[in-house]
């Protein structure tokens, strides 16, 4: 388990017991010796001014399985209030979470809170929750990276997040995204400065990858390969492949389900848009990618179970250029946005799908999240809106023999 926080302070530590525990008379105690970030980082406050402080991470070792625990963070003169997160069983036990994407967090108000507050209330239990990008509006400033951390939602679950285009830019006035040439995005240090990566099963600053009982998950910054100014933010798509095969190999026989986040979505019913559909779909057949999530267009979509057969990049699938395949095919899905100006989930949600309308569902543009259910049968997806459950799809466990 890792976890990130910011501190003035270079020497600091974090505190963590089980829940039970909640004076923390029986916690562990792990001194973190912090690295500072100066003006180079460019972040820049509400204000628009420059923005230092030291960069803290930890990971938590000696932990049980199957436990509830809190921890909080501290130094020599201050201590934060405590937070929750829970650890898995490590077997083959159920378990849901929540997928949620793009909030474009500005301030901590309800535009920007209300509504994951709303979806996780809805959805009941869940163990944590899978991000797929843009927590920001901006990514170089700095106080929208702590509102959204702030949110009291967010502080019960362990977050699996991933970089979106909006955590990538840059700006100097706090609304004009700067940009360099042809370049649209400016770098993930931001976002890394913020997250809490596992080091030992990272790659390229901002893919990692981590299991979850019987399921392997993919994180993937699908942003490093699309027109990026920091040099050492960038990163090929073949590069990101070669090493999405090398740990599934290395995991083999470790998992029932693979499930692959990415911020840029795949395919929206027919419409090919800018996660390298036609470079993953191949690698996602060979190695039976259970789910595939993106996001960033703020539509929902979900499409049948389906591999490309084609060998070129395309703008749009067909029955033609795709197969639909229980066994081989991968369910790709695109999630609702998190932000609206009235704070509100959508309502009236239809499905408009126009590619395998019998298996798919597309509904365009809207508000809401999903929750999956993982079991040893397969995984059930909901889709929750204010309608309630918009969306549910049951797809059965594949043969990995």
């Amino acid at each position: 388990m890792s976890i990130a926080w910011h501190s003035p302070y270079e020497k600091n530590y974090v505190e963590y017991t089980t829940a039970s525990d909640s004076t923390f008379k029986n916690s562990k105690k792990l001194n973190v010796n912090c690295s500072f970030r100066n003006k180079d980082r460019e972040f820049i406050n509400d204000k628009l001014n420059p923005v230092t402080f030291y960069a803290c991470k930890a990971n938590l070792s000696g932990l049980s399985s199957n436990t509830d625990y809190i921890y909080r963070v501290g130094n020599d003169y201050s201590v934060s209030g405590s937070k929750k997160f829970k650890t898995a069983s490590g077997n083959k036990s159920n378990f849901s979470f929540a997928w949620l994407a793009d909030v474009h967090t500005v301030k901590a108000n309800d535009k920007y809170r209300k509504n994951i507050k709303t979806l996780i209330d809805k959805m009941g239990n869940i163990n944590f929750v899978m991000f797929s990008g843009d927590i920001t509006d901006v990514g170089n400033m700095y106080d929208q990276w702590g509102y959204f951390a702030g949110n009291p939602s967010v502080s019960n679950y362990m977050f699996a997040t991933i970089a979106g285009n909006h955590d990538y830019y840059k700006t100097k006035n706090g609304s004009d995204r700067l940009r360099q040439n042809d370049c649209k995005y400016f770098s993930n240090k931001w976002f890394i400065d913020y997250a809490a990566i596992p080091k030992s099963s990272t790659y390229g600053n901002s893919n990692y990858w981590f299991r979850y009982n019987n399921v392997l998950f993919f994180n993937i910054d699908s942003t490093q390969n699309d027109g990026v100014n920091d040099s050492n933010a960038k990163l090929s798509v073949k590069e990101q492949i070669n090493w999405f095969k090398e740990v599934a190999d290395s995991q083999k026989g470790k998992y029932d389900y693979i499930i692959v986040q990415q911020h840029f979505s795949y395919i929206i019913d027919t419409e090919v848009k800018y996660g390298r559909f036609d470079k993953w779909s191949p690698v996602f057949k060979e190695y039976k990618v259970d789910l595939a999530l993106g996001a960033d267009t703020h539509t929902y979509s979900r499409s049948a179970p389906v591999y490309y057969t084609g060998s070129s990049s395309i703008k749009r699938v067909s029955e033609s250029n795709v197969k639909k395949s229980s066994s081989d095919g991968t369910v790709y899905m695109t999630s609702f946005q998190l932000d609206n100006s009235e704070a509100k989930l959508s309502t009236g949600v239809k499905n408009k799908a126009t590619i395998f309308k019998k298996e798919s569902f597309s509904a365009g543009g809207g508000t809401g999240g999903c929750k999956i259910d993982v079991s040893s049968d397969g995984i059930k997806l909901s889709l929750y809106t204010g309608d309630g459950i918009s969306d549910s799809v049951f797809i059965s466990k594949k043969n990995r023999n």
